[in-house]
């Protein structure tokens, strides 16, 4: 998968519950692919793939495309009280990271580290309305 597939889904799935805009803004750097207005909540999605799961169950997952200036600013509107996610496709499991996992995810997790610290996470089709609650909650 990759992000275009990934932000169809995500826009098809999501479609008649919230408001969204893709951002394609050069000139901003660090600010997410997406935001959203959902149900009073207002909030940012970057959305990252990464092509496969690794062979070993330990090793690190490595979001190369997660820049710096992406964690800079999830982290610093998550910390003014914003609600930041990073919608991440392994494979083919997609994890919903909050924006305090960012720095974490920049340097590699694990799987199961993934999985421990998602707010939502799937292997098989994405389940819209238990992701829309995920978002409303803003964690």
């Amino acid at each position: 998968m990759n992000e275009k597939i990934l932000w169809a889904k995500l826009r098809q799935g999501m479609k008649d519950k919230w408001h969204a805009t893709r951002h394609e803004d050069i000139l901003s750097e660090g600010v997410p692919d997406v935001s959203y207005g959902l149900d009073g909540t207002n909030g940012w999605i970057e959305l990252k793939c990464v092509d496969k799961k690794p062979v070993r169950g330990n090793k690190k997952v490595r979001v190369k495309s997660l820049t710096s200036a992406q964690v800079a600013w999830i982290t610093a509107r998550g910390k003014a009280g914003g609600s930041c996610w990073i919608l991440l496709a392994v494979g083919s499991t997609v994890f919903l990271l909050s924006w305090r996992t960012a720095r974490a995810v920049k340097q590699g997790l694990s799987m199961s580290d993934l999985s421990l610290l998602s707010a939502y996470q799937t292997s098989g089709p994405i389940d819209w309305s238990e992701l829309h609650k995920v978002l409303i909650k803003g964690h």
